[in-house]
């Protein structure tokens, strides 16, 4: 028996009723939010802390100030704080690895090299290989450039295919001016398949910036060349 028009006006009614009772809130929060920004742009870190140490429980505003608020904690030097949110966080989503690399970021933030090294060298051991890509690039937007280059090589480990990550590694080594991995990456480019020639010497022409350079090149080709004998 079909819903009569009526009863679904009626439907429809209540919960337009029920959005108009949750505009005002949602309002306040990001009102809120809006303000604990702008306190954190002119610098009132505690002001901003006291704003989204409130909005954090929030769930629906979660993704939205977590990272907000990690940065004001670590901008008032509170690391103790910091690391709480972040266990805290791990806990509430285990399987999101870019929480964990945070932890090592406070770890880092309070001085302790040691404790931040041993924690990103179990993260980098402990990987999953849908997880390399995500760890490898947050790696990168904190400049942890080393890092990164080990979540990719980890990832080639797990995959057991040599070339893996090749072309990520290749605009790190790029950006990070290191030639002599460059030159073994993009050759590794090549050898996984011909018809990336074009590239390839594109991106070692663009990399030929000295003799040494060069050198590296000639002795790298030479030993490749010297697999394939006649």
């Amino acid at each position: 028996m079909p819903i009569p028009v009526k009863t679904c006006y009626t439907y429809l009614l209540l919960t337009l009723a029920l959005l108009l009772l949750a505009i005002p809130g949602a309002m306040a929060q990001n009102q809120e939010l809006a303000l604990a920004r702008e306190y954190f742009s002119k610098g009132e870190y505690q002001k901003a802390e006291t704003i989204y140490s409130k909005l954090i429980n929030d769930e629906r505003l979660f993704s939205v100030v977590y990272p907000d608020y990690l940065k004001t904690l670590l901008a008032r030097n509170n690391h103790k704080e910091a690391e709480k949110l972040v266990k805290r966080t791990i806990k509430r989503y285990p399987g999101q690895v870019n929480y964990n690399v945070d932890l090592g970021i406070v770890y880092q933030a309070s001085g302790d090299k040691a404790a931040a090294e041993k924690h990103f060298d179990k993260l980098i051991a402990q990987l999953k290989p849908e997880e390399v890509i995500v760890a490898a690039s947050v790696f990168v937007q904190h400049e942890l450039f080393d890092y990164a280059e080990k979540a990719y090589l980890r990832g080639r480990e797990l995959s057991k295919n040599p070339y893996e990550h090749n072309r990520s590694l290749i605009a790190l080594y790029t950006f990070r001016q290191k030639h002599e991995s460059l030159i073994a990456a993009a050759l590794n480019l090549l050898q996984e398949n011909e018809s990336e020639l074009i590239y390839v010497q594109s991106m070692l022409q663009n990399s030929m910036q000295d003799e040494k350079t060069m050198d590296a090149l000639e002795k790298e080709l030479i030993t490749r060349v010297q697999q394939y004998p006649d």
